[in-house]
Order: structure tokens, then C-alpha cells, then sequence
């Protein structure tokens, strides 16, 4: 990796080539067309003077100021630091008003980088510039980049995890593990962020390793390692900024304890998240009304789950989730419809690799 500068030359060369223009036609009393050259490869540093002076050929005002440049470094890292430990993102906000700014600055590349965590946006820039990011901007690059795909994720995040050595990171490959259905690994990597979280101090990712945990053993009905690794995450969050996140953890343990049949447990569990309604939420209170014999109360949860908005990759298989849930609630779950379609849900799972899906 080269020193992030270099990756200014071939932002440079981007913006060149989007307006056309010839590199004697911004270069000229500036420099020599081989020095140019040698900036838009990321082999030569252009001092940030120079830098101006390309860019103003190009029309555009590139900031040189050290004292801005400094200010704005500053809020570029308090942003890292904010993601890192899930504080209130005050960072981002501020940098959002000096976008057309920053962006044709020094800090260029980091607030790509930037834009990739919190937009999913500018990864094709960043791919050309790859070589040429500085060791965090790769890290943070690799993590924003493992949450786009789902080829390569596990191997990405890997790596963000190697380069950056953080506990946030580590957390984020504990979600993609959990998603590809390596629930051994879950368990290996959430024990080693554990371990850095506490060394960190980062009360966020410490609660969301024990989560991890328990949802991994809620998936195999453990119940007793369950309640333990949930118990120590909701401690933690109990008086903390993140407590709506008890919803989740309240949600897993009414699932687990619904499909064992322990159904007082469940109900328990479920009515500590009627405040935070959700799609799959009001599946549960289907199935459980409907298999403690209040079928009215099941068919208006069923209703409920027709109106609730369903997001990520549940989104694609609601109409499949709901023909599923009113077969069963129809009583008819001995025939062939209902093999069918179960079986088609199930497959669409495995391929989405919604692996925690077809245990809850």
C-alpha cells in the first residue's frame, strides 16, 4: 500500500478522462506531461499546491489549506471512532455539509471510503484506487465491501478484520458467518471479539459478541447457553443508548421457545416487542395464538403481517412466507400444497443463505 496522495492522481485521471480532456491540456506550466503521468498512476506525489492547480484547469477548487485540511482530518477520524464504538454519528453528519468540499481534497479517498459504509456508494472508484489506500482506508473499504456481496463476503471481511484489528469489525464477520450459516465460526470469532472489546472498551461490540452467541445457540434449541450469552448481552444494554436492541434479543428467545412448544415462554418473550412491530414479529404471534387455540387473534396477527412492510431479504419471500403461515393456520398442513410450498421456502433460504430463517 502507498501513501494515500498517490490515490489523488488517479482521482484526478478519473475526473480528467470524464471531461475529455488530454493531459497536456491541464498540465501545461504546471508540470511535465510525464510528471502527470506518473501522478495519475499513484507513482509520483503531487504536493497539494500542485494539486490545486491541476484541478483548477479542470474547473474545479481543490482545497490546499493546512488548517482546513487539518479540521477536516480531525472529523475524518472522530467518524472512525464513531462507527467503531456505534456513538451517536455526529461525525457523519458534519462531514455531510462539507461533501462537495472534501471531496476534492486531500481527504478525497477517505470520505469514498466513507460514502461506502454509510451509502454503499463509490466502491467502483475505490476499487481503482485500491492499491494506493492507506491501511485503515483499506480495512474499512474490505468491511463496507463484504456487506455488498454475497460471493466473497466471508473472505473480505477476513481480511478487513486482519488489517484493521478491531472489535467492530469482528462483529461484522459474526453477522456474515451467522448469514452463510457457519454457526462453529460464530462461536470461534465471537469469543476472539470478545476478548478485543474488552480490551477496547466497546461496550457495543462486547454486547452484540454474547447476541451472536445466543442466537447461534437459540438456533439449535440450547436453551440454557441461550439465556446465558442473551442475559449477559441484555445487561449490557439495558441502560445503555442501544436498548432498543433488547427488542431483538426478546424476539430470539420467543422464537427458540415457540419452536420447542414452551409456549407461555414464548408468549413472554414476544410481548416484550409488540412496541417495535416487525414482519417476522407478528409471524410468531400467528403461530403462537394459533397453536395455543386462539385462532381469531391468529388470523388478525396474519393480517398484521399482510400490512407490515418486510425489509432486507425478507422482502423477496413475503408472499412465500405468508402463503406458508395461512396453510397452517388454515389447518392444512398434512397435504401436498403445503410440502410444496414449505419445501420452496426452504430452498429459497438455502439459496439466499438465510440459514437462521429455517430454524426460527
Amino acid at each position: 500500500m502507498k501513501d494515500t496522495i498517490s490515490a489523488e492522481g488517479i482521482l484526478l485521471r478519473m475526473e480528467r478522462l470524464r471531461q475529455g480532456k488530454e493531459q497536456k491540456e491541464i498540465c501545461t506550466g504546471i508540470c511535465s506531461v510525464s510528471t502527470l503521468s506518473k501522478i495519475e498512476t499513484g507513482k509520483q506525489k503531487a504536493d497539494p499546491v500542485m494539486l490545486e492547480s491541476l484541478y483548477r484547469e479542470l474547473g474545479i477548487t481543490y482545497l490546499s489549506d493546512p488548517e482546513a485540511i487539518c479540521r477536516l482530518q480531525k472529523t475524518v477520524d472522530r467518524f472512525f471512532e464513531e462507527i467503531q464504538y456505534q456513538r451517536e454519528m455526529k461525525a457523519w453528519e458534519e462531514l455531510k455539509q462539507e461533501s462537495e468540499v472534501i471531496t476534492h481534497s486531500p481527504l478525497a479517498v477517505d470520505w469514498m471510503v466513507i460514502g461506502a459504509l454509510m451509502e454503499g456508494t463509490g466502491f467502483s472508484i475505490l476499487k481503482e484506487c485500491r492499491d494506493y489506500l492507506t491501511g485503515r482506508q483499506l480495512g474499512w473499504y474490505l468491511l463496507a465491501l463484504s456487506g455488498e456481496l454475497e460471493e466473497d463476503a466471508v473472505a473480505y471481511a477476513e481480511e478487513a478484520v486482519r488489517i484493521l484489528q478491531n472489535s467492530f469489525s469482528q462483529v461484522e464477520l459474526l453477522h456474515i458467518l451467522y448469514m452463510e450459516g457457519e454457526y462453529r465460526k460464530v462461536l470461534e470469532w465471537a469469543d476472539k471479539a470478545v476478548m478485543q472489546a474488552l480490551e477496547e472498551g466497546n461496550l457495543w461490540t462486547l454486547a452484540e459478541s454474547y447476541n451472536m452467541k445466543g442466537t447461534v445457540y437459540a438456533c439449535f434449541n440450547m436453551e440454557d447457553l441461550m439465556l446465558k450469552e442473551y442475559k449477559r448481552a441484555a445487561h449490557l444494554l439495558e441502560e445503555s443508548r442501544w436498548k432498543k436492541d433488547l427488542s431483538n434479543i426478546c424476539y430470539n428467545i420467543g422464537a427458540t421457545y415457540l419452536g420447542i412448544g414452551r409456549y407461555e415462554e414464548a408468549e413472554q418473550y414476544l410481548e416484550q416487542t409488540i412496541d417495535k412491530p416487525r414482519f417476522m414479529g407478528y409471524h410468531k404471534f400467528a403461530l403462537l395464538y394459533f397453536r395455543t387455540g386462539r385462532r381469531a387473534e391468529a388470523w388478525k396477527a396474519l393480517k398484521k403481517m399482510e400490512q407490515c412492510e418486510a425489509y432486507g431479504r425478507e422482502k423477496d419471500l413475503k408472499e412465500e412466507i405468508l402463503e406458508v403461515t395461512r396453510l397452517e393456520l388454515a389447518g392444512q398442513t398434512e397435504g401436498e400444497d403445503f410440502l410444496n410450498v414449505l419445501e420452496n421456502l426452504m430452498h429459497a433460504f438455502q439459496e439466499r443463505h438465510m440459514f437462521g430463517y429455517m430454524m426460527f
